[in-house]
């Protein structure tokens, strides 16, 4: 093996070793981006009581918090989803490539704990008193 491919090589595996598994998928700040569709699309959707946009969208919420998501669309029932703060699967794969620097960074950073579901994507139900046009 070259000099050069030997510095390569031992930078690749310094790059892969000085990132937790969790931090390099799911973020490494207080938040973490949640993704909400429908089927209709378009729907209004409301985080904790909050518009924040139609679908399909992506919406950062803090990972430590709980979620009330809700879907609404005129001639549909309304849908609700709560997303909850919980153990992050994803920090395990530090015990497979990240070892104990990947599991320190991961703790640092915060991003041990993940929010689920990270999508919400339900498929509206028509009111009964509402036929959409086809």
């Amino acid at each position: 093996m070259t000099m050069g491919k030997a510095f390569r090589a031992a930078g690749l595996s310094l790059a892969l070793l000085s990132c937790g598994c969790a931090t390099i998928i799911t973020g490494a700040n207080p938040d973490q981006k949640i993704r909400v569709a429908s089927e209709p699309r378009g729907a209004s959707v409301y985080v904790d009581g909050q518009y924040k946009g139609n679908t399909p969208m992506s919406i950062a919420l803090t990972r430590r918090d709980h979620h009330q998501v809700r879907v609404e669309l005129t001639g549909y029932q309304t849908y609700e989803r709560e997303v909850k703060p919980g153990f992050n699967l994803w920090f395990l794969g530090n015990i497979v490539i990240g070892g104990l620097i990947g599991m320190t960074i991961d703790a640092i950073d915060g991003a041990v704990i993940g929010l689920s579901p990270t999508n919400v994507s339900p498929t509206l139900v028509p009111t009964r008193s509402y036929s959409p046009r086809r």
